[in-house]
């Protein structure tokens, strides 16, 4: 072989060394990136498990381990559905104040067999009374959900139902903040107890007051609304965010909806009335406004009003529950839950509890109304 060959040889094979040495480079540059991306990939997700397992804990520990509000539960009252038999309530009562003081579950149910729950908080907001309809159909089948409508004139400023909305929003879908203060009342020692939500309101959240506050007259003056604050029929757009939240998740579980309107002197009017009607029509919901039907439940607003014409007492909630009973046993297909022996029994109990209540109150407020 000659010289020229031989020297072409060598650099060829030279030249082969160098794009194999450079092949084995790339390569190796190639896994070490792999493995270094890997390695990254797999510490980001590392930390994640073990923040979201350590969140976990945390949110456990401070979730009120039972319904109570000694133990750190909000509302309690709102929230004592906790305490009935799974799949037991098929009426679901929400909205403020009206709605607890004018809806009465044990005169349903005495007089028709309904089992029904007012979950209601004075002065809601409609994203607080969404994440209570959240909440309760985690545990229950309602088949029906009636709503007050005075919750959607909330005597509050737009910032204010902006502010309030945003964090109520916030707390309910990061939970761990809802409870953040529960360690200031629960003992380190029941931070890892079994949750039990054993306490029950035996009134299925209405208040049960019989005192007797006269409007004035034994009908009410409805206004027409024009140019009044919280009757202008006005609804925030906040409150319709989380109004039209509401009834799409009803509709998403199946349920029946039905709107309540309670006449009351805050904030019934005309206008507010034909807007919850204008809603209504436009999301074929049944609307029953009491304020243009009085004749429906007969109030006597001398008799019937705890605080001169703001809220029912129980003798108007009688009235009020009686006609929504024969409604709802005439229109929907409820099952009379007095077959039911067992549960039964329990409502049956409840009920004699709650007339006895009714009547050691008048006893008292007769007895405190004969004294000098």
């Amino acid at each position: 072989m000659s010289k020229e060959k031989i020297a072409d040889h060598e650099k060829n094979n030279e030249l082969t060394e160098k794009k194999d040495t450079a092949e084995i480079k790339t390569e190796k540059k190639t896994k070490n990136k792999f493995l270094f991306y890997t390695a990254r990939t797999v510490r980001g997700i590392s930390f994640f498990v073990i923040l979201g397992i350590l969140l976990t804990v945390i949110n456990y520990a401070l979730h009120p381990k039972n319904n109570k509000k000694e133990f750190g539960m909000k509302d309690q009252n709102a929230h004592a559905f906790y305490a009935e038999p799974e799949n037991t309530i098929d009426t679901l009562i929400i909205g403020n104040s009206e709605a607890y003081s004018s809806f009465s579950p044990l005169e349903m149910w005495h007089e028709y067999g309904i089992t029904s729950y007012v979950s209601a908080q004075g002065a809601i907001i409609m994203s607080e009374a969404y994440y209570i309809l959240k909440e309760a159909l985690k545990t229950q089948d309602p088949k029906i959900v009636i709503f007050e409508t005075d919750a959607l004139f909330p005597h509050k400023s737009d910032q204010t139902l902006r502010d309030r909305t945003i964090s109520n929003v916030i707390e309910n879908e990061i939970s761990l903040l809802k409870y953040h203060d529960t360690w200031k009342i629960q003992k380190p020692a029941n931070f890892f107890s079994p949750i039990e939500y054993k306490w029950k309101s035996y009134s299925r959240g209405q208040m049960d007051d019989p005192k007797i506050e006269a409007y004035g007259s034994n009908f009410m003056d409805i206004s027409e609304g024009k140019d009044e604050e919280y009757k202008d029929g006005k609804i925030n757009f906040w409150i319709l965010k989380y109004l039209d939240k509401f009834v799409d998740l009803c509709k998403e579980n199946n349920i029946s909806v039905i709107f309540v309107t309670i006449p009351n002197t805050l904030t019934t009017s005309r206008l507010n009335s034909q807007a919850v009607k204008d809603y209504c029509s436009g999301k074929s919901i049944t609307y029953l406004d009491f304020s243009e039907h009085p004749e429906y439940i007969n109030i006597d607003w001398t008799t019937d009003t705890r605080d001169g014409g703001v809220h029912m007492n129980t003798y108007g909630a009688k009235k009020v529950s009686d006609f929504l009973g024969q409604y709802i046993t005439d229109n929907y297909d409820i099952p009379d839950r007095r077959k039911d022996e067992k549960l039964a029994k329990r409502w049956d109990s409840d009920y004699r509890r709650y007339s006895n209540r009714i009547q050691k109150m008048e006893k008292e407020m007769l007895e405190e109304n004969d004294m000098p």
